[in-house]
């Protein structure tokens, strides 16, 4: 997980870190933009993204240590479930039905416990898994094999909001939409509703990220509608009205302006 690059933008670097910043950035060629993704009152301090959105809490906490030199203490970094999605919660490998959470001020060695049969896992384990699961997500499979590598993941722990889980569905949903069938869209759609409530929570706002699910999900309900085929002709308009709304949003968060 060592960075390919460092740059210095010395306007940029005014900004603090925060897992849920008030504003995104990107390069175009050697200048840094920066995006404001919500409302910001007045006297409120502009927060980016320094690291990763989807990666494993125990893993994020050591990059962010290592390569910047302190802790986080956003809402995200505080809240053992990450603000509800359990994105860094294992499905117990015990009682297969409990999730294996962080443990509230512990003085023992068990640093995640299963909520349903108290099966418990020490630090250095939680680490070693997520890093395992991590391996599994960085494999670059082929679009194909894509949803075989999120069951892999699923069956050693991982779940549906699960962070590698996520990353692929979100590889899956840019690559099939290349080459759209009924099989391929089904995913896409079932994929974009899990990447949309994880961004709702771990990436809210506005984001050039969210645009381009939102353009995936809109090409594949197009798809649909176009080969579906049995719709009453009310409801096509309004489909249509409804998926032409959505590409608009999408195309203005990609291009990095929405008013």
């Amino acid at each position: 997980m060592d960075p390919t690059g460092q740059a210095f933008f010395p306007h940029l670097c005014l900004a603090s870190h925060s897992c849920l910043p008030s504003c995104e950035h990107w390069l175009v060629g050697r200048q840094a933009r920066v995006r404001a993704k919500r409302k910001i009152k007045k006297g409120e301090e502009l927060t980016i993204r320094y690291s990763y959105l989807s990666l494993h809490r125990a893993l994020l906490k050591e990059v962010i240590r290592d390569a910047w030199m302190f802790e986080c203490s956003c809402d995200r970094c505080k809240d053992k479930t990450e603000l509800g999605t359990f994105a860094s919660v294992f499905k117990c490998s015990k009682c297969t039905e409990g999730l294996v959470q962080e443990v509230e001020n512990t003085t023992s060695d068990a640093y995640n416990n299963c909520n349903t049969c108290s099966h418990a896992m020490t630090k250095q384990e939680v680490i070693a898994k997520s890093g395992a699961l991590r391996k599994l997500e960085m494999s670059d499979p082929d679009t194909a094999d894509i949803p075989k590598i999120i069951a892999q993941i699923t069956e050693q722990g991982g779940h549906a909001l699960y962070h590698s889980v996520i990353q692929l569905k979100l590889q899956y949903i840019e690559q099939a939409c290349c080459n759209l069938t009924e099989q391929t869209c089904s995913l896409v759609l079932e994929y974009c509703s899990d990447i949309h409530q994880y961004l709702q929570a771990l990436n809210p706002g506005i984001s050039r990220q969210k645009g381009r699910v939102l353009f995936c999900c809109s090409k594949a309900r197009m798809w649909m509608l176009q080969n579906g085929g049995g719709e009453e002709k009310m409801n096509v308009v309004r489909e249509k009205q409804e998926i032409l709304k959505m590409q608009i949003m999408a195309q203005k968060m990609i291009s990095g302006y929405v008013k």
